[in-house]
């Protein structure tokens, strides 16, 4: 038998409790929950094992049951996203590293390590210039301030 449309002035919780005299909830099937929200049946069957969520005595799950098996588990979101960082931040170094390849350029860490040591070695022979401590100074915060490092 083929279920019946719900009249125009009926809702939809009205048409369920008219065709089930009786029940207050709706109660949903694995399979009805799956077509409703557009997913596949080993989904809804995985959320409802994983929330520990067993059938009532009809076999069926109340609405908020249903809800909370379709729910994502926030550890799971969190490392999904992580891992999804992970492969972004990997695919960018190696875009980086094809373009350095390419076109000749050079490692910006490499360059930002060398920039780095000859500011320690220029900061060292300012240091030991025979000039009064208060230009020294005022060198040394020229040129960290032009390197924009800090030691």
């Amino acid at each position: 038998m083929r279920p019946q449309l719900p009249p125009v002035r009926l809702t939809f919780r009205e048409w369920v409790r008219e065709l089930n005299p009786g029940t207050t909830t709706i109660r949903w099937s694995v399979w009805r929950a799956a077509m409703e929200f557009h997913v596949t049946k080993n989904k809804v069957r995985a959320g409802v094992v994983r929330h520990g969520i067993q059938p009532g005595p009809d076999g069926h799950y109340s609405t908020p049951e249903i809800f909370a098996a379709m729910a994502p588990d926030p550890l799971e979101r969190k490392a999904n996203e992580a891992r999804w960082r992970g492969i972004i931040a990997d695919a960018a170094v190696k875009q980086q590293k094809l373009k350095e390849m390419r076109e000749g350029l050079l490692d910006a860490g490499m360059v930002r390590r060398c920039f780095a040591l000859w500011t320690k070695i220029l900061i060292d022979k300012i240091r030991h210039l025979p000039l009064p401590e208060r230009e020294k100074q005022q060198m040394i915060v020229e040129l960290k301030e032009k390197a924009k490092w800090e030691h």
